[in-house]
C-alpha cells in the first residue's frame, strides 16, 4: 500500500501543507515590540534570505528532486530509502511525519524561550537584549536552526527518496555556512566575553 506522499501530487500536497502551517505560525515569531528596538548605532543582522524561507524552499527542492528519476528514468535509477534500509515505506513515512512534527515543536519551543529572554526571532524585528541560556539554549546555541534542519531530514523520509536529501544539503549549507557565523559574530560584538564564555560551554550541535 502506497503512502500519502508517494505520488507526485501527494508529495507536492505535503510540501504545500507544511509550508502553509509554517506561514501561519510566522507572525507569532515576528511581533512588533519596542523592547526589541536596537540601541543607537547598533545594526540589525542582515542576511540575503530569511532562514524559514530557505527551509521551505528546501522542502520543495526535496519533492522536486524525487521526481527527476521519473522524468529521466532511462538514465537515473530511482533510489528509495525504504529499499536501502529494508523497511516498509509506511514505517519510513510515519518516521518522517513524526520528525517533522517534532522539529516544528522544537522551533515553537525555541520561540517561546526567546520571547522570555526579550530576544526577537526575526532579525528584522529588532536585536537581542540578552543571551538566551535556559531551556534548549542550554543544549545547543541555535535550537531553532536545529529544528529547521530536522524538518529537512524528515522530507526524504516521508518522500522515501535518496535524492530528496538535496533539501537538507541546501538548508544546512546556508545555516551552518553563513547564518550561524554571522549571528555569532554579531552576538560576540555586542556581548563580548559573556557570549564567548557561553560558546565555550554550549556547542552549536550539542557535541561540537
Amino acid at each position: 500500500m502506497i503512502t500519502p506522499a508517494a505520488s507526485t501530487i501527494g508529495g507536492a500536497a505535503h510540501v504545500v501543507g507544511m509550508t502553509a502551517v509554517t506561514r501561519l505560525a510566522m507572525p507569532f515569531a515576528s511581533p512588533k515590540d519596542k523592547k526589541y528596538e536596537s540601541q543607537p548605532g547598533e545594526k540589525l543582522i542582515q542576511l540575503p534570505a530569511r532562514p524559514p524561507d530557505v527551509t521551505m524552499a528546501s522542502w520543495a527542492a526535496s519533492a522536486l528532486a524525487r521526481e527527476i528519476p521519473k522524468v529521466l528514468a532511462a538514465s537515473i535509477p530511482e533510489k528509495t530509502i525504504s529499499a536501502a534500509l529494508g523497511v516498509s515505506p509506511w514505517s519510513l513515512y510515519a518516521a518522517g511525519m513524526a520528525l517533522w512534527a517534532g522539529s516544528f515543536g522544537l522551533v515553537v519551543k525555541t520561540i517561546v524561550d526567546m520571547k522570555r529572554h526579550n530576544t526577537p526571532v526575526a532579525h528584522a524585528a529588532g536585536t537581542a537584549q540578552t543571551i538566551c541560556r535556559s531551556g534548549l539554549f542550554g543544549l545547543f546555541r541555535h535550537p531553532i536552526y536545529i529544528g529547521m534542519m530536522g524538518s529537512c531530514v524528515a522530507m526524504p523520509l516521508l518522500l522515501d527518496s535518496m535524492y530528496s536529501f538535496v533539501g537538507l544539503a541546501i538548508t544546512a549549507a546556508y545555516l551552518v555556512g553563513h547564518v550561524m557565523p554571522v549571528e555569532e559574530k554579531w552576538m560576540l560584538a555586542k556581548f563580548g566575553s559573556e557570549y564567548a564564555e557561553y560558546c565555550k560551554k554550549v556547542k552549536r550541535f550539542f557535541l561540537f
